[in-house]
């Protein structure tokens, strides 16, 4: 610090801001303030010029509109350290500021409030302190925007400012960041919609994209997320090297499925299950629910032995020896170990994580989340309901995000265990969350099977009975869930020929009377007794569409 420069704080929120300026004075900074933030610190005995005692200043005016906005605020913050510029500042009598400790309104917070008004949220709209925050950044001075901040600038003040030129960088870069969310808080509201984006902070690399040939990738955090519990950069690695682009996706859809899953068992007051969902390719290539965790763990592998291998594997209970032998050895022929992606729960013990390592490569990441075994007591509150954004050529897309738990009606339950809604619900919970058009088999809280991201509904029925046969599995007496209506005859009766015996889909074909008709005609398999049952509730609430 040079002899003589100020260190500048207006704060709204005055929490700490006290404890602050004490540790500037201590590291001989004197203090100019403004406002609400002088009146603090005099109050607290520390000593404070006013900015309105500057050149160009003034007494607040136009309802404290203009405050710092002035040449002596922004001259001491904007100065080189050229002889030009300190000449000047000296013949105008304006002190250099070094220090800028600023936030702003709480406009996010005004804008949220069901009783904003136009008004309200202008009123709520700071100019002094983004300017302020701007002006610091160009400087190159020490800018804090942060509450957090406080803390380690003291710290590295008095260690005589290490690495000064890349520390005052770094706030800079964040105070650019926070004044442009906040200025797109502002564009947003005032737009009513013209205007929208997406800005995130760089919680971690990734080795490279899809593909080695993409070299940048990276997971962002957004303000949103920094708050979820099950956002990417909240599960710790703990054996294995870094996230890749694509565990990242395949991450995502585990805690998709597993927070639908987990809130419809919770909302339709079923008992807490234990969960394991293998992912590749952004789709469920197993799964399985249960309160045994072998069992479990046996059903998952089961689904499809030979997809599971290579797979990122989601868990809501701890993996031990036990279960990680189940993963590694069960269903494989002459003692072969199955291999994994990466594995996710709330904790491994020593013994798994020996187990399911792979030393050599690095390339089994396991990743812990306590978390995760919390899940099921949030209910409907653990699925993400923040807005979407998807790239396309030319700009992005955004959509809601999509609350919506599968509440199995009343009537419905009368002639249904639970073992059945079970089974609807994890059908539902795979279903919607992969690539449509889609269709899944279950049975006994095991994946049979599934169809995703085919062209037709009957060839997604083909596809998913084909799974199921492959790896020796009997679909008699097994749910179908399908992620919207049955456009013709053909994909029901499919199913039901192999031995479906439960249907949900959406209604809202234009042939549904045709097709409800014909239901009631079919009979399941080759029993001439048995006949299939449909399951529908209107396409607008209950379409499943996921990844187009």
């Amino acid at each position: 610090m040079e002899k003589g420069e100020f260190a500048l704080l207006s704060v709204f929120n005055k929490t700490g801001i006290v404890e602050f300026a004490r540790g500037l004075v201590e590291q001989g900074y004197p203090i100019l303030s403004s406002g609400g933030t002088a009146n603090v610190l005099r109050n607290a005995g520390i000593p404070v010029k006013d900015v309105a005692e500057l050149p160009g200043g003034g007494k607040a005016m136009l309802d404290h509109r203009v405050v710092t906005l002035s040449t002596g605020v922004h001259g001491g913050l904007l100065a080189t350290e050229s002889p030009e510029h300190s000449a000047e500042l000296a013949e105008r009598g304006i002190p250099r500021i070094g220090l800028v400790c600023v936030d702003m309104y709480p406009l996010k917070a005004e804008i949220a409030k069901p009783e904003a008004t136009f008004e309200s949220v202008i009123e709520k709209t700071d100019i002094g302190g983004p300017t302020m925050l701007r002006s610091g950044a160009k400087g190159g001075r020490i800018v804090i925007c942060n509450i957090a901040d406080r803390a380690f600038v003291l710290g590295w003040l008095a260690d005589g400012q290490p690495n000064a030129a890349a520390v005052k960088r770094r706030l800079a870069a964040k105070s650019e960041f926070t004044v442009a969310s906040y200025v797109l808080d502002s564009a947003r509201f005032l737009g009513r919609g013209a205007y929208d984006g997406m800005l995130g902070v760089n919680a971690f690399d990734c080795r490279y994209g899809e593909n080695p040939r993409q070299k940048r990738a990276a997971f962002y955090v957004t303000e949103e997320g920094q708050n979820d519990p099950f956002s990417p950069d909240k599960f710790a690695v703990v054996e294995g090297t870094t996230p890749s682009y694509i565990n990242v996706t395949d991450l995502h859809c585990i805690i998709e499925t597993m927070s639908r899953m987990s809130a419809a068992v919770a909302e339709n007051r079923l008992k807490p299950q234990k969960m394991m969902f293998p992912v590749k390719h952004g789709n469920c290539c197993g799964a399985a629910v249960g309160k045994d965790k072998i069992a479990v763990a046996m059903g998952a592998v089961r689904g499809d032995p030979d997809a599971i291998s290579g797979s990122l594997l989601g868990a809501n209970f701890t993996i031990d020896a036990a279960v990680a032998k189940v993963l590694l050895f069960h269903l494989m022929k002459g003692g072969e170990k199955r291999i994994f992606d990466g594995i996710i729960a709330p904790k491994f013990t020593k013994g798994a994580i020996n187990l399911l390592a792979r030393k050599k490569s690095g390339k089994c990441r396991i990743y812990v989340n306590p978390a995760l075994a919390t899940m099921g007591k949030l209910g409907s509150e653990c699925i993400d309901a923040s807005r979407r954004f998807r790239a396309v050529r030319g700009g992005f897309l955004i959509q809601d995000g999509d609350p919506f738990v599968l509440t199995v009606p009343r009537e419905w339950r009368e002639e249904l265990s639970d073992t059945d809604v079970l089974d609807l619900l994890l059908g539902w919970a795979i279903g919607s969350t992969g690539n449509s058009n889609s269709m899944v088999l279950t049975k006994n809280g095991i994946l049979l099977g599934s169809g995703m991201g085919e062209r037709s509904r009957v060839f997604a029925g083909m596809v998913a009975l084909l799974h199921a046969k492959t790896h020796h599995h009997s679909v008699k007496g097994a749910w179908a869930y399908s992620d919207s209506y049955f456009p013709f005859q053909d994909g029901i009766r499919l199913l039901v020929k192999a031995g479906v015996e439960k249907i949900f889909a959406s209604s809202g074909s234009i042939r549904d009377k045709k097709i409800f008709a014909a239901v009631k005609r079919m009979r399941v398999g080759k029993c001439k007794k048995k006949r299939p049952r449909l399951y529908t509730l209107p396409d607008a609430l209950v379409r499943g569409f996921a990844k187009h």
